[in-house]
C-alpha cells in the first residue's frame, strides 16, 4: 500500500502464446537438467582410454573387410602331400590298430557328398577282427596233472610259517617300542624334576647374590655420604678459621697503611668497630652452634645406622640358628626312622625264624 493508503495494482497487455512441439527434440540439452542423458558427459570407466566416435562408414568398411579376411581363412584349402622324389611313389598303407593281409586288390573309385555344417561325424565304429586259424582240443585224464592237496601244503606251511615269525617279530618290536616309550616318559620325568631342582637352586643362589650386592652398594652409598659430610664440615671449619685470621689482617694492613688516620678512623673505632666485634661474635656463635648441632646429627645418625646393623645382624644370625636347628631335628628324625625301620627289619626276621625252629 501506498502513503495515499491507494492499492497498489499491476496490469500488463495481452500477448499470444508461441507455438510449441508436441514432442521433446532428443538433441536438445537444454530443456532437462539430468547430466545422465547429456550427449557431451563421457560414461563407463573414467580410467579407461576415451574412444572417439567414428564415422558410420569407416566402421562399416573396417566390418565388412573382418568379413572378407574370416571368409578367405574358412575357404584356404589345407597343404597337400608333397610330390615324391624322382625314382619314388607315393603308395596308400593301412594305419589301422589290427592289421589285415591284403589278398586281393579292392576296386577304388572317388565319391563326394555334402553334409550339415551343424552335424558332427559320427564316432567310427570298434574294429573286431574276423577269427582265424583252428581249434584243437585235447583230454586230460585224472592223476595226469599234479595234486592240489599234496603239491600245495609245502606252500602253505612256508606261508604259514612266515605269517607267524613276521607277526611275532611285529609283536616284540611293538612291546619293545612300549618299553622304550615308558623308559623315555621316565627318563622325561626325572630330567624334569633335577630341572626344576636345578633351578629352584639358582634361583635360592641369585637371590643371595642379589642381597649381597643390594648389601653392598647400601655400604658404599652410605660410606660416601659421611665422607661427602665429613667434607663439608672440614671445608667450612677452614673457611671459617682463614676468614678469621682474614679480618685481622686486612684490619691492621689498613691501620698500617694510615687509612684510619683521619677523624674516621676514630669513628670507625669507636661505633664501627665495636659493632662489628659484636656481629662477628654473634656469627662465631652461631657457626660453633651450627657445628655442634651437626656433629650430634652426625652422632645420632652413625649410631642409629649402626644399632640397624647390629639388629640386622643379629635377625640374620637367628635365622641361620633356626636353619641349623631345622637341619638337625631333619637329621635327627631321619636317623630316627632309618633305626625304626632297621628294628621292624629285625623284628620281622626274627618272627620268620622262629616258625623254621
Amino acid at each position: 500500500m501506498n502513503k495515499g493508503g491507494e492499492v497498489q495494482q499491476f496490469s500488463s497487455a495481452p500477448q499470444a502464446v508461441g507455438s510449441r512441439n508436441k514432442y521433446r527434440d532428443p538433441n536438445d540439452t537444454k530443456g532437462h537438467g539430468n547430466i545422465m542423458y547429456d550427449r557431451r558427459v563421457v560414461r563407463g570407466n573414467t580410467y579407461a582410454a576415451i574412444v572417439q566416435p567414428e564415422d558410420e562408414t569407416e566402421a562399416q568398411k573396417q566390418r565388412d573387410a573382418q568379413r572378407r579376411r574370416l571368409r578367405a581363412n574358412e575357404t584356404k584349402k589345407r597343404p597337400g602331400t608333397p610330390e615324391a622324389v624322382p625314382g619314388r611313389k607315393h603308395m596308400d598303407i593301412q594305419t589301422d590298430t589290427y592289421l589285415e593281409k591284403l589278398t586281393d586288390r579292392i576296386v577304388e573309385f572317388e565319391a563326394e557328398t555334402q553334409t550339415d555344417f551343424i552335424l558332427d561325424r559320427p564316432p567310427s565304429p570298434l574294429f573286431m577282427p574276423a577269427k582265424i586259424g583252428i581249434d584243437i582240443e585235447t583230454q586230460i585224464e585224472e592223476g595226469e596233472l599234479f595234486d592240489f592237496d599234496v603239491e600245495c601244503e609245502p606252500v602253505l606251511e612256508v606261508l604259514v610259517g612266515k605269517t607267524l615269525e613276521q607277526s611275532m617279530m611285529e609283536v616284540l618290536e611293538e612291546e619293545e617300542l612300549a618299553s622304550l616309550q615308558r623308559h623315555q616318559e621316565d627318563f622325561e620325568k626325572r630330567r624334569n624334576a633335577e630341572l626344576l631342582e636345578v633351578q629352584r637352586m639358582e634361583a635360592a643362589e641369585k637371590r643371595r647374590a642379589d642381597e649381597v650386592q643390594r648389601r653392598v652398594a647400601q655400604q658404599a652409598a652410605k660410606r660416601e655420604q659421611d665422607v661427602c659430610t665429613m667434607r663439608k664440615v672440614l671445608s667450612r671449619q677452614v673457611a671459617v678459621e682463614h676468614l678469621q685470621g682474614l679480618k685481622d689482617r686486612m684490619l691492621l694492613h689498613l691501620d698500617d697503611a694510615g687509612v684510619f688516620a683521619d677523624v674516621g678512623s676514630i669513628a670507625v673505632e669507636t661505633k664501627f668497630l665495636p659493632a662489628l666485634y659484636q656481629m662477628v661474635t654473634e656469627q662465631i656463635k652461631n657457626i660453633s652452634r651450627e657445628r655442634v648441632l651437626a656433629d650430634a646429627m652426625i652422632e645420632s645418625t652413625v649410631a642409629e645406622k649402626l644399632d640397624q646393623h647390629a639388629k640386622m645382624l643379629d635377625i640374620e644370625r637367628r635365622r641361620l640358628a633356626l636353619i641349623d636347628e631345622a637341619e638337625r631335628q631333619a637329621r635327627e628324625e631321619k636317623q630316627e626312622a632309618l633305626a625304626q625301620k632297621q628294628a621292624e627289619t629285625e623284628q620281622v626276621k626274627v618272627q620268620q625264624q622262629k616258625p623254621n625252629k
